[in-house]
Parts: structure tokens; sequence; C-alpha cells
């Protein structure tokens, strides 16, 4: 294809997925592109439409009439991947991001995986056959799960654990663990008497009472979608304590609307608050190249989903993820969690050789490349909802903000900060810094569904 054949190609595809909401957010577009235009990464990122119109084109001999429609994660990436803490209380490190999930080849998930390191190793300038042992290795973690499923009896017990890791996944979980919830209420909130409420800042906008009645009306009907065995078991946990509109997106996300919601926890006791996030749901890009019409009449719509794909994905699911419509639109509901870390990809340089069959480390080798960030934030702390990116922002001050999950869905709170462990708030965004893929399944479908893609994690 001539250069300006692939130009155009780029541009239409771009503005037919998003002109309805560039033309309602364009200042959030505006950064989204200019973002993706400094940085090969952020372009991959941001430019999943572009993927699928490349791929879904192509000869695909690796799958047939029963795995060419099963779930897939749709945006599998280099950072998406991260710690979360899963329904039973365990610190698990999988797949998170969940807003392009979809049905369609499972060799779609590994393709991108797959070139997200290659986008990587060539921007940290790596040789050519180090990029290809990294790919290589990936695959073949891959297949070695894949085979150790065929083994087992109950392929759904599968997680990164802390009790089976080790190395920098190891290290993040720990980094997780030592997470107190105060410290993410103290960043985000303030007290204001005896109540706790959303802090005011650059990127927070209060609600006018219509509007207000409206997002509590939506929440009312969120709280039926959460499944019975993953209610908390007092009403008291759910009372909405505050809520405030959001913005400031980040690549994934741009001009999606969000509110960020405070509800009251375990106890009225001010430091078992939680911060849920609600944001509109998007299409997945996915869905614009594949004949959609018997897929789509299993939902309600695109927060329900992203939703039922993420329980169907993962066997231990947030308890609070869950859905809701508001102005006849789907908004997915989730935790803004305190437990979730990244690792870094900035440091990545040379494959490491301490495996079997590598070479002894020798001294003056690096360590591995993949260790937790730690920093502080320079700047304004913002309030999450849901999706975008933490690659976003130029400067090395700025990108300590950028792995912070909660950047990406507005609320500023102006107040100086301290050192502290970089960490994200939700499953959404596509941005996480992860080793490489390592498959399970889950157990949730609705009837009549295909099972789960064995490359979506477990």
């Amino acid at each position: 294809m001539a250069k300006g054949d692939r130009s155009t190609l780029i541009i239409e595809t771009l503005t037919e997925a998003f002109a309805p909401l560039m033309k309602a957010a364009p200042h959030a577009f505006r950064t989204k592109y200019r973002k993706m235009a400094a940085d090969p990464f952020a372009f991959y990122r941001g430019s999943a439409v572009l993927f699928y119109a490349d791929v879904t084109h192509l000869e695909d001999p690796w799958v047939d009439e029963r795995t060419e429609r099963i779930w897939i994660h749709g945006d599998l990436h280099a950072e998406n991947f991260g710690t979360y803490l899963n329904s039973d209380g365990r610190l698990v490190f999988d797949i998170n991001d969940f807003d392009e999930a979809y049905i369609g080849h499972y060799t779609w998930d590994l393709m991108r995986f797959a070139a997200s390191l290659a986008l990587l190793g060539w921007q940290k300038a790596l040789p050519e056959a180090e990029v290809r042992r990294l790919i290589a290795r990936y695959v073949k973690a891959y297949l070695a799960q894949l085979n150790s499923y065929v083994k087992a009896t109950d392929d759904s017990d599968f997680a990164l654990r802390l009790d089976n890791t080790t190395g920098p996944v190891h290290d993040a979980l720990q980094h997780a663990r030592r997470v107190r919830r105060a410290d993410l209420l103290g960043e985000l909130t303030v007290r204001d008497g005896a109540v706790r409420r959303f802090a005011e800042g650059t990127g927070t906008r209060q609600l006018g009472k219509a509007e207000r009645r409206k997002v509590l009306e939506a929440f009312d009907g969120y709280l039926d979608s959460i499944p019975e065995s993953k209610r908390f078991d007092r009403k008291l946990f759910y009372e909405v304590v505050d809520v405030v509109g959001s913005s400031g997106f980040g690549i994934g996300s741009a001009g999606l609307p969000a509110y960020s919601i405070l509800v009251e926890g375990t106890s009225q006791a001010l430091d078992n608050d939680v911060v849920l996030s609600m944001k509109q749901a998007n299409i997945p890009a996915l869905s614009r190249f594949v004949d959609t019409e018997a897929i789509d009449a299993y939902f309600d719509h695109e927060a329900h989903r992203t939703v039922i794909s993420q329980r169907a994905l993962q066997v231990h699911t947030d308890p609070l993820l869950g859905h809701t419509t508001l102005g006849g639109v789907g908004y997915v509901v989730a935790e803004v969690s305190p437990y979730e870390v990244d690792l870094d990809w900035d440091n990545l340089t040379r494959a490491r050789r301490d495996g079997p069959g590598r070479r002894p480390p020798r001294p003056g080798d690096r360590e591995d490349p993949l260790r937790l960030r730690r920093g502080q934030r320079a700047g304004p702390r913002r309030l999450p909802g849901r999706g975008g990116d933490r690659r976003d922002a130029a400067g090395p001050a700025a990108r300590v903000h950028r792995l912070d999950r909660r950047l990406r869905h507005g609320v500023c709170a102006h107040r100086p900060r301290r050192p502290r462990v970089v960490r994200r708030g939700l499953p959404r965004g596509p941005d996480r810094r992860r080793r490489h893929l390592i498959v399970g399944s889950g157990p949730a479908r609705p009837a009549g569904m295909p099972r789960a893609s064995p490359s979506a994690g477990s």
C-alpha cells in the first residue's frame, strides 16, 4: 500500500470510529491525538480500531469453525496487566481493562500482544534477535499453560498470586499488599466536619440537583446488576456519601463521560469509605469489522457486554463490578481500588539470561528491568473513572502521573504529595505493564454464548 493510501486509511478509520466523541469532546481528542503522534506505543494503544481494520481481513490458518468466535480480551498489549484484589480477597496479577472484550479469533489477542512487545523492543533499540526471543518466550509460555489446562481437572484455579510468583510480578503483589485504603481516601477526598467528600479541583464537576438525581437513580439500577453471591451483607455498604462528575481522560477513553461516587463501605467510620467509578462504556473496536447481529442480541448495551465479558474471562472479578444506564446509555461501575500496581517497562534494555539454559549473571549486568516504579507525584492528583492511559505525558515528572490509573478520570486535588508507590484505580484502561500472558478461563457466560478465549487470562 502506498504511503498516501495508508495515511488516508488511518484518518478515515479513526474518524469513522470516533466522530461522535470528537464532536462531543473536541479538547479531549486533541489531547489524545497529540499524545498518539508523539509516541509510537501511545499510538498503538489508542488505535485498536486500526489494528482490527488490518487483521480482520487476513487469512488465519490457526482458527476454524470451533475457534473463530470465542471470547477474547480485544486489546491485549503489554500495558494491560496488573495487580488487583479479587472477590476472594486475594491479590492477583492478571489482565485488566475489558472495555474492548468481544467475540473473535483468539489469534488476534496473541498478535496484538506480540506486536506490543515488538514495539516496546523497537523503542528501546533492542537487537532484533532479542525482540524475537522475547516474543518466543511469550508464545512458549502461552502454549505451556494451554497444555497444563488440558491435563488439569479444574482449569479455573490458576492465578498468579503471592504464594506462586517470583521476581517483578511478586514485587508488584507485595507492594499492593502494603497499600492502605486510608491513603487513597486521603489523596482523593477531604473531611468536611463529620463526613467525607471528594476534593475539589480541576477535572471535578459539581452536579446540579437534576443531574445528581439521575445519577443516583442510575446507581440504584447498578445495584440490581451485582450477582447475589458478590453482594455485601449490609445495605449500609452501598449508601452514597458524595458524587461528582469527572473528566480528564487519557488515550483509551477520551471524551467518555464519567462520575465518581463515594459510598459508606463496611461501617460509618470515615476510613472505610469506598470510591466507585461510573463511566460510559464504548463500542468495542472489533465490532466494527465483524458480523455483530448474533452477538449483540445477547447484550442490553455496551456496559452490559463489558461486565459480562469480564466475568466470563476472570474467575474472581471485582465484587463491586456492575452496570447501569443513564439517559439510555450503558455505564460500567467498578471500584477505584488502591490495590492495583503496575510494572515499569521504561527500563527494558536486554533480555535476561539467568534462567535454565542461559548463562549465569555477570558483574555489571543490569537487574531485571521490569521493576516497580516508585516516585513522587508532581502536580495535582486526579480522581478516576475507567479507561484512558498512563503513558500520556512527556517528561520525567509526568511519567509518574501516567502510571497511575486514577489520573485518567479527572478530579484534581491541589495539595502537596508525599512519595508513594504508584498504583492504579480501576480495571479498565489500556495501560498496564506486564511480563507475558499466562492464560486462564472463567465459568460465567450466558446460555448459548461461546466459551472464553484461552488467551484472555485467568
